[in-house]
């Protein structure tokens, strides 16, 4: 198949390597991505990376002058790019945005003009109204699309509800498991490590951590180490709560920002990562891929119960949950979590094995083929 896929995630290398197993595969893989997309926190906007492995020249960076970048719901691209994509006639057009964004609109148009399918995979996972004229856009894609590759089951009954009749499946974050996986041998410190890494933003519950901390007691006390960058206004206002609770740098140790290629290390040091996500502004977690990587280095972990973390929790068998918001729940929760290392590592153990079945871009490179597949197939029936 020729596979036409979009994605302004993939302006990154780190996130290319589904792109890169369909193209192992013998297909051939136009990734188009936007000129730049400024990130949440960075100053400067990111600029495309290159590319690492063009998969036996079967994957190719297609870069687009693109506006309005860093809003998902407005960013589009020139003309031309779309114009200069329609003359490669692609099998497929794979869009990785939200079905309501204009950059989706723009490229399910292309695929009416050459009456090819179209995929979206999207993370949307609430039900709600969107506003005029995102509302007709997202109607225009759902009733062009061959399929909606859903984040989770929560992210598909959206779809459902909506009235969507084509094929809806969960097509689910992984993870990179050349990069993320435990070390043979590997020795936790003598003193018990528990931490978060991640984006730090009032929705992530770094404060609920912080109130937990403030609640422990005992012999052997955690410490809560914070891996992420944010808004340094924000940052500030954890440090003074980190002040007004009396936690010393002996409690809580700030790591600043760290790089996608040291997390594994990160979470390696830990002995239980904590992600206590909170409802704020209607934000639920889409799925929480932090948790698989932990699971992915044999590191137990501790959500709240907040949009798909008690699912994956449960789904994988690899660590606890406690209720969002709940400081002395966290701080039981991982007072219990510690007291017992053999169950401890028995919740890793679990969550690993599951996690290299059902997570890796293996796994998924499989699910998306066998769907992009079946819809090529359809359509080309359709027309015959």
């Amino acid at each position: 198949m020729r596979i036409l896929a979009v994605s302004h995630s993939a302006i990154l290398d780190v996130n290319r390597p589904l792109w890169m197993e369909l193209a192992r595969r013998e297909h051939h893989v136009r990734l188009v991505v936007p000129s730049r997309w400024k990130n949440d926190y960075g100053t400067q906007p990111l600029r495309p990376e290159p590319l690492l492995d063009d998969a036996g020249g079967r994957l190719s960076l297609r870069v687009g002058r693109a506006a309005m970048t860093g809003h998902t719901a407005f960013q589009c691209y020139a003309p031309a790019v779309i114009a200069r994509m329609a003359v490669w006639r692609p099998n497929v057009i794979f869009i990785d945005e939200e079905p309501w964004s204009l950059a989706t609109l723009q490229w399910a148009a292309l695929a009416a003009l050459l009456d090819c399918p179209l995929a979206v995979w999207t993370m949307e996972n609430r039900q709600r109204r969107y506003p005029w004229p995102f509302s007709l856009f997202n109607a225009f894609v759902l009733r062009r699309a061959g399929w909606i590759a859903a984040i989770s089951d929560a992210s598909m009954e959206v779809f459902r509800a909506q009235g969507y009749r084509g094929i809806v499946s969960v097509a689910p974050k992984v993870v990179d498991t050349g990069l993320f996986f435990p070390v043979p041998g590997d020795h936790k410190a003598d003193e018990p490590r528990i931490g978060f890494v991640g984006r730090i933003a009032p929705e992530k519950g770094v404060e609920t951590a912080l109130d937990a901390m403030a609640l422990l007691d005992g012999v052997r006390v955690p410490t809560l180490h914070v891996y992420g960058a944010g808004d340094a206004t924000y940052l500030e206002e954890l440090r003074q709560r980190q002040r007004r609770l009396c936690l010393g740098p002996d409690r809580v140790v700030w790591h600043g920002p760290v790089a996608h290629q040291e997390a594994p290390e990160a979470m390696r040091s830990l002995d239980l990562l904590v992600v206590p996500t909170v409802s704020h502004h209607g934000y639920k977690e889409q799925f929480g891929r932090v948790v698989i990587e932990a699971l992915a280095c044999k590191v137990p972990v501790l959500t709240s119960d907040n949009g798909e973390l008690p699912v994956l929790v449960t789904r994988t068998g690899g660590g606890f949950i406690a209720p969002e918001g709940q400081p002395q729940a966290l701080a039981e929760g991982i007072t219990a979590a510690l007291a017992d290392r053999t169950a401890l590592a028995q919740r890793a153990e679990e969550g690993y094995h599951y996690v290299l079945r059902h997570y890796t871009y293996g796994t998924l490179a499989e699910e998306v083929e066998g769907v992009l597949r079946r819809i090529v197939r359809d359509a080309a029936a359709t027309h015959a």
